[in-house]
């Protein structure tokens, strides 16, 4: 699956499943928390998580709703001088 958002508001891409069967991207929605860094909370989570929801056109006319989760790591930097 690819899926790109432009500086225009712009959401297009395709997904292609395993079995052959695909349908092009038109719409799109995401949810992602992002936890503050451990060293500020003192908890061990260091991963953004969420949901997303993908809007498609199948080529046979049908319409697919592409729904999942993720979960992304998530690095802090700290520079002390």
């Amino acid at each position: 699956m690819i899926a790109t958002f432009d500086n225009r508001g712009v959401i297009g891409g395709g997904f292609n499943h395993p079995t052959g069967g695909s349908c092009d991207i038109r719409g799109a929605s995401a949810d992602i928390v992002l936890p503050q860094p451990s060293w500020m909370t003192g908890t061990g989570t260091e991963a953004a998580s969420g949901m997303f929801l993908l809007e498609c056109s199948g080529a046979d006319g049908t319409d697919v709703l592409l729904e999942g989760v993720f979960l992304l790591p998530q690095i802090a930097v700290v520079l002390a001088c």
